[in-house]
């Protein structure tokens, strides 16, 4: 499947130094990635470029050349310290998508059944919101799987009402789009419930990535049509948004932001836009006065992950350790697109663990980044001198 990506594609490219200038060698770049197609030209997907050795121009040797910048890193030529090249990439983020999947989905945007619904079921067919919103999720999920770790936690999707299934349908994982829009097909199915019960759902959203390990940033993103109405004494129709505000104010606490989407014009404008506010993540200027973002159709879907999407991209990049036993991660320099980028905790670079295997940018370096002004950051290993 070719792949697309709202994203920006980098290659991190990561080489060491064996002498304070470089001898001359024969530098293959790597290829030229059109990051609208995120495609090299060699008739398959890009997800992880391999990673060539790249010389930036600012450390080719000149008579006054400083060694390695302000940091004056003496080294001395080394056979055994030559240019290596690793394999090394951005973090992609954690995103769990906490999808309500109650039966009012399957009625269309103003929560109003179609000719021929009945019951618990709308009928709306392709107009239904769940059809809108799913045909959306499947595109921007299969095109951005390569640069986000997408999962999927259903609420609404039980037989009991206000049940809530504790294990994600689809855990987070990379390369995930294809799994999760398999995910969505035959939903909302019959059996499944009026009820909303938000609250539970983000409570079992934080249990499920609190057990996750990988060092990634990670977001919860809720979908969600409706009132929160599974309060937990009377059950169903019970009024739960007291609960469910704090449900993700909690997972913010836990150290998960929560996007918030309303689906549809369905009411519950109230605890959503305290859900985003409490989440951390509310629309930057609030149109309309709302700090969720309210999408109708598709086309709102759409537009609305890419802004999501644009917010959570990282600036955290895996350089791994020193290349070998003659170079230190304590004189790296780090690149991107070839010019400098100064270690600065504001604008520049700084190590982002204790173990100095990640760097994050910062302030217009990042900002950089995230707009696709920088497409690849270097970091070149000193030598350590004896």
């Amino acid at each position: 499947m070719h792949r697309s990506s709202l994203l920006p594609s980098f290659a991190l490219v990561v080489a060491s130094a064996g002498c304070s200038f470089f001898p001359s060698a024969t530098v293959t770049p790597p290829p030229t990635v059109d990051a609208s197609t995120n495609d090299d030209g060699d008739g398959g997907d890009v997800v992880d470029l391999p990673l060539e050795v790249v010389i930036p121009d600012v450390m080719l040797p000149t008579p006054d050349a400083p060694k390695f910048g302000e940091d004056a890193v003496t080294t001395s030529l080394d056979a055994n310290c030559g240019a290596i090249t690793h394999m090394a990439k951005m973090l992609p983020a954690d995103i769990l998508l906490v999808q309500d999947r109650s039966l009012s989905m399957t009625n269309d945007q103003n929560d109003k059944p179609c000719t021929g619904g009945t019951g618990l079921n709308g009928n709306c067919g392709a107009n239904s919101k769940w059809s809108q919103v799913t045909t959306a999720l499947d595109q921007v999920m299969t095109t951005t799987d390569t640069m986000v770790n997408w999962g999927l936690l259903y609420f609404g999707a039980e037989t009991t009402q206000c049940g809530v299934t504790m294990a994600p349908a689809v855990p987070i994982a990379s390369m995930n789009g294809t799994a999760i829009g398999q995910a969505f097909v035959g939903q909302p199915a019959t059996t499944g419930q009026v009820g909303t019960p938000t609250r539970a759902a983000i409570n079992n959203a934080v249990t499920y990535m609190n057990t996750l390990t990988d060092p990634n940033p990670k977001y919860l993103l809720l979908a969600t049509d409706g009132q929160p109405n599974c309060g937990t004494t009377a059950g169903l129709n019970t009024d739960d948004s007291v609960g469910s505000e704090q449900a993700v104010t909690d997972a913010l606490t836990a150290g998960y932001s929560t996007f918030v989407v309303g689906i549809g014009n369905t009411g519950g404008t109230a605890v959503l836009n305290a859900m985003a506010i409490n989440g951390g993540k509310p629309v930057p200027g609030a149109p309309g006065g709302n700090s969720f973002y309210q999408v109708n159709n598709t086309a709102d879907l759409e537009t609305a992950l890419g802004q999501i999407l644009g917010t959570v991209t990282t600036c955290v990049f895996d350089i791994g350790p020193p290349p070998n036993d003659q170079t230190s991660v304590d004189k790296i320099v780090v690149f991107g697109d070839g010019t400098q980028i100064g270690r600065d905790g504001a604008n520049g670079w700084d190590f982002s663990n204790t173990d100095k295997t990640q760097v994050t940018l910062y302030g217009s370096s990042c900002d950089a980044v995230t707009k696709g002004t920088i497409k690849s950051v270097a970091v070149t290993f000193g030598c350590i001198v004896s």
